[in-house]
């Protein structure tokens, strides 16, 4: 039996990366980030062989098809770089130079070895970038973005033109709701790196960054240890804390099992990964569109969930 296309289904697996930028007056400096990290042709070892990850050398549509600042499209490609792998002259058994190299090898610069594609949107008035990790049976980590980010926010070009930024990976919503769920927690600190006021309507978020402006901070840890025989019981305070720090930093916790064995817990273990299936026949706005509702409502149903059982407990204790 044929299915049409309008009917076919393909499941692909997405992840992404809240970006912030500080100081950043306007929605268009984030624009401005991804052409200025596309003129410098950064390129970053992902940690596997001679394998490079930048950003692919492409126009950014944007996804409504009107203005950047509501979102835009792109994409990272993967390559071999085969100047930086061990060439052998079988004849003589020595090692080639790689300055040699250059000279021997030809390689148009837009021609990449072994090259997959990770298309990505980027919304630059939440700084949050969704990007699909798998591609033609090839993947990719949300690990490997982060560190594509990190490596660019640390560069010489970079802090001369942009100063400062930050990134974190998003972080899987049922995991973060079964750290604060834990009936087992023996201490927990949060990491709170500062969050942007774009678009804020979580007053907690904006204390916090007011909070860390007025006293010239970085970032805001709070820590909590368990009174001895006893086990953390977060009130609504700090799991709303919890939630600013797994958006905008990590959250590590501790926990005793049966046999008071204690275990670390951390949110840089639950990386975002979804799986999604969609119709092939939906163009890649569309696509992109449905894709960051179906992350969106899965953090907004998480946040609920948790909502939800701190209004049981509270029940289950009156």
């Amino acid at each position: 039996m044929m299915i049409s296309r309008e009917n076919a289904i393909k499941t692909q697996t997405y992840s992404g990366v809240n970006i912030r930028l500080h100081p950043h007056p306007k929605p268009e400096i984030y624009i401005e980030l991804f052409n200025f990290i596309k003129e410098h042709r950064f390129a970053v070892p992902t940690g596997y062989k001679n394998n490079f990850i930048s950003l692919q050398q492409v126009a950014y549509p944007p996804l409504d098809g009107k203005s950047m600042k509501n979102g835009f499209m792109g994409a990272f490609i993967r390559y071999t770089d085969l100047l930086q792998a061990a060439w052998v002259d079988e004849s003589t058994g020595e090692y080639t130079d790689k300055e040699e190299l250059k000279g021997l090898i030809k390689i148009p610069a837009n021609l990449k070895a072994d090259g997959v594609i990770f298309e990505f949107v980027f919304y630059p008035l939440e700084h949050m970038l969704i990007v699909q990790i798998d591609n033609k049976n090839l993947t990719t980590t949300p690990n490997t973005i982060l560190k594509f980010f990190e490596s660019v926010f640390r560069s010489p070009e970079f802090i001369k033109r942009f100063k400062a930024g930050e990134v974190h990976t998003l972080k899987e919503p049922k995991g973060v709701v079964s750290i604060l769920n834990n009936k087992r927690l023996k201490s927990i600190e949060f990491d709170i790196a500062r969050p942007n006021p774009d678009g804020f309507n979580d007053r907690l978020k904006k204390k916090v960054l007011k909070s860390l402006n007025n006293q010239n901070a970085k970032n805001l840890k709070v820590s909590m240890d368990a009174q001895q025989g006893k086990y953390l019981n977060l009130d609504e305070e700090s799991q709303a804390l919890a939630w600013v720090a797994a958006e905008n930093g990590s959250i590590m916790a501790v926990e005793s099992d049966q046999n008071d064995r204690t275990h670390t817990i951390s949110t840089a273990d639950i990386s975002l990964e979804q799986k999604i299936p969609l119709p092939k026949s939906l163009s890649l706005a569309q696509k992109w569109t449905k894709v960051t509702e179906i992350i969106k409502e899965k953090i907004a149903s998480a946040k609920k969930e948790l909502e939800d059982s701190r209004k049981k407990t509270k029940e289950l204790d009156t």
